[in-house]
Order: structure tokens, then sequence, then C-alpha cells
């Protein structure tokens, strides 16, 4: 069972990420529903870097602003 965490990186990118039930709340995140992860890749927001990027989970960047 996972839990959907809205964090920063460790390289300080806003993340998404799909995180284990038994993970400890991070200081300045915040769990997200799925609603909220598919309303913010539909408006280009975040994207999904899962496959893409070292994380055993699902995970979305936030995209930079130009």
């Amino acid at each position: 069972m996972t839990k959907l965490m809205l964090t920063t990186s460790t390289s300080g990118d806003v993340i998404i990420a799909e995180v284990p039930k038994k993970q400890p709340k991070e200081d300045n995140a915040y769990y997200v529903s799925m609603d909220f992860v598919k309303a913010n890749v539909r408006s280009g927001a975040f994207v999904d870097m899962t496959g893409k990027i070292d994380y055993d989970y699902k995970i979305w960047v936030m995209q930079e602003e130009e």
C-alpha cells in the first residue's frame, strides 16, 4: 500500500512521489490525492517521470517556469 506525497527532492525539485504507507511524513511535505496529481499533470504543472529516473515508485516532477 502506498500514498502520494508532495515534497521536494534532494536536488530541490518539487515532486509528487508515491511512497510506502509506513514512510514517516517529512517536514514541509503534504499528502495529496490522485485527483490532485491528475489535475496538475493535465494542466502541465507536473510531468510523469516514472521509469525515467532512479525511483522505485511512481513520481511526478514540477515543470520549471519559462
